[in-house]
């Protein structure tokens, strides 16, 4: 007889919703294709859309769903085959011993259905963007303190990034938390451009941001969240008076918020794991770069003040669940 340990209420939960999910997601597949073709036992162990319930006889709980696929598909008497075409009904399988003849008892649930809400988006996940920046420099030229001249400029150039981060449901529920690390290349230039040529500006090198994403993820994979952080910019400031122009490369903290949304479907896998794509939305204030007494004007001061819109399109890799 099978028995259940004292702390198995979670498993119970899981063991009640299951089925109940599974009829109806059932029922919905019924009303779209009553006349549906029959679906071999291997096509629904390589469908990805198919999520699994595992019980152990040793342990006696049933696990959350998201375990692996059944490793056999055979009975423990008379070595016949199981259909799992009734989903949410149990398929009592026997698990073939490597080094001896006999079985490990254990019961599996097939869940034609996205796992619950949360399930999504957590784990260990990594990705690329592609971005576009627009960059807002205020530049102030000063003499012993006092401001001779400022002017603003702007672009919004192209750069690409990477990133990589860990979902969590601290409260269980459908509230994900995921801290995240990310590098982004700019490689690109915002100048205020005198009309003889001369100019004063900045380029971005690098920047990095470490911050957390948080917020609600909804059913078939949709993600909004908040975005915020603490980030670094390595900039070079120019003063270029021609014919004389003078460099200094500065490293510069900011504070970086935003807002974003991702989807993650079920059929999108890339080599074999679950894929999202995101699209952001970021600003941030840099702290003023200081480019004091340069060669190229030696009797004054600037000060760069940068402000930094970005929108990001990502494609994200959920590497473990």
């Amino acid at each position: 007889m099978l028995r259940l340990s004292g702390g198995s209420s979670r498993a119970l939960a899981v063991r009640g919703f299951v089925p109940l999910l599974a009829i109806g997601c059932a029922a919905i597949a019924w009303s779209h294709s009553a006349a549906a073709a029959p679906v071999t036992v291997a096509q629904l162990l390589a469908d990805p859309r198919n999520f699994w319930a595992h019980q152990d006889f040793d342990q006696g709980e049933w696990s959350e769903l998201g375990e692996p696929k059944p490793a056999s598909i055979f009975y423990r008497t008379g070595d016949l085959m199981a259909d799992f075409s009734d989903p949410g009904a149990t398929y009592l399988l026997g698990k073939r011993q490597h080094a001896r003849l006999g079985f490990s008892m254990e019961r599996w649930m097939r869940v034609p259905c996205p796992p619950p809400e949360g399930r999504y988006f957590t784990g260990l996940n990594g990705g690329f963007s592609l971005n576009e920046t627009v960059g807002i420099l205020t530049w102030i030229e000063s003499l012993n303190g006092v401001t001779t001249n400022q002017n603003s400029a702007r672009r919004d150039p192209f750069g690409a990034g990477i990133n990589i981060g860990y979902g969590f449901r601290p409260w269980n529920n459908n509230l994900v938390v995921n801290p995240f690390l990310s590098f982004d290349y700019q490689g690109w230039s915002v100048n205020y451009v005198f009309p003889n040529g001369s100019f004063i500006g900045t380029k971005s090198n690098y920047e990095g941001t470490a911050g957390v994403k948080i917020g609600p993820t909804f059913p078939a994979g949709v993600w909004l969240y908040a975005i915020g952080g603490v980030s670094f910019l390595n900039e070079t400031l120019t003063v270029n008076f021609i014919p004389v122009s003078s460099s200094t490369t500065k490293t510069v903290p900011g504070a970086t918020l935003g807002l974003g949304g991702a989807i993650q479907p079920s059929w999108l896998q890339v080599f074999g794991v679950p894929t999202s794509l995101s699209l952001e939305w970021q600003h941030t204030w840099w702290q003023t770069a200081n480019f004091n007494n340069p060669a190229s004007s030696p009797a004054f001061s600037y000060a760069y003040k940068r402000e930094d819109d970005k929108i990001k399109l990502g494609i994200n890799f959920y590497l473990s669940r």
